[in-house]
């Protein structure tokens, strides 16, 4: 065992030496993970498969990844022999003295010999009159730090891509749904549409334009699209919509993302209720309307009035 004075100097050096390497293989991993992730979702997002478990599960693989990762970087001893090569790299006047003295052995009855014993305590009277501790710079590691920090912010954002769809009248989902479609732009692409309206479908080839195009509903239901003349462009339309649901465009054997449509009413009055309480002078008993929307009553008369709507409302 390594008992000289000499290897207690060197190994706090050899510990952060062991950190440098962990954060540096963490960061490289973080940055790959990002990577395959953007192009592993995006992929499926082509193939109109829904992303949020994958994204999951890719969050999952990462962590279990990580902590393997730095397992297997502390389960390795402390490299003595690197942190002297890190001292004499930032104390050149050394001559290699401490990288000679970390390569030291006790002999095999015990102890170090003469000579080695001159070797070691001659690096460690350099190491008393020389600070040894920015041979590992604390700005590298903050560097190191900083790279982690792009990393896991690039990796959070992609997973977080991958739970949500993007706005379809945003320049990102423009361009994703370019990307991923095979050069065909889709309008309106996911909308909100209010009960009883038309969707007008729109299809713009970038490159090469198909023969048919077909607008495909969720449930199944298969529409051609109209091309006008030669134009990169299909077109149809789907009168009175009147529930959600999702459609995309096939065409060659390719096919678009898919896309929702989203339907909401406004408030609407579907029944009334009147309820009439006369004042006790009048002799009259209370008197109970339906559907009405206008009333004549006497001073004093205390009126309820019921309203039925065909949604719930905050107020009205």
């Amino acid at each position: 065992m390594n008992d000289h004075p000499l290897f207690e100097r060197l190994r706090p050096i050899a510990r952060r030496l062991q950190w440098q390497r962990a954060a540096g293989r963490v960061a490289l991993l973080w940055a790959a993970c990002a990577i395959a992730a953007f192009a592993l979702l995006a992929a499926l997002r082509a193939l109109g498969v829904p992303t949020p478990w994958p994204a999951a599960f890719l969050a999952v693989a990462t962590l279990v990844a990580t902590a393997l990762v730095v397992l297997r970087v502390f389960r390795q001893p402390l490299d003595l022999r690197a942190a002297a090569r890190a001292v004499e790299a930032r104390h050149p006047g050394l001559d290699g003295l401490l990288l000679t003295a970390a390569q030291q052995s006790p002999a095999p009855e015990g102890g170090f010999g003469f000579l080695q014993r001159r070797v070691l305590d001659g690096a460690l009277a350099h190491g008393r009159s020389h600070d040894w501790s920015q041979a590992v710079p604390n700005g590298r590691l903050a560097a190191i730090h900083a790279l982690q920090g792009l990393a896991i912010v690039a990796l959070a954002a992609v997973l977080l891509v991958g739970h949500q769809s993007p706005r379809a009248d945003s320049p990102l989902a423009k361009l994703v749904a370019r990307a991923t479609s095979g050069g065909i732009e889709i309008t309106p692409g996911d909308v909100e549409l209010e009960k009883g309206s038309s969707l007008v479908v729109l299809a713009k080839f970038g490159g090469k334009v198909p023969r048919d195009a077909e607008l495909v509903l969720g449930s199944g239901v298969r529409m051609p699209l109209t091309r006008n003349l030669a134009d990169a462009l299909f077109g149809g339309t789907l009168a009175d919509v009147s529930s959600n649901f999702f459609y995309r465009v096939e065409y060659d054997g390719a096919r678009s993302k898919d896309f929702r449509v989203s339907v909401f009413e406004f408030p609407r009055l579907e029944r009334s209720g009147v309820v009439l309480v006369f004042p006790s002078y009048t002799g009259r008993p209370a008197r109970h309307i339906d559907d009405t929307r206008r009333v004549a009553a006497v001073e004093g008369t205390r009126l309820d009035l019921a309203l039925q709507l065909n949604k719930p409302v905050a107020r009205a």
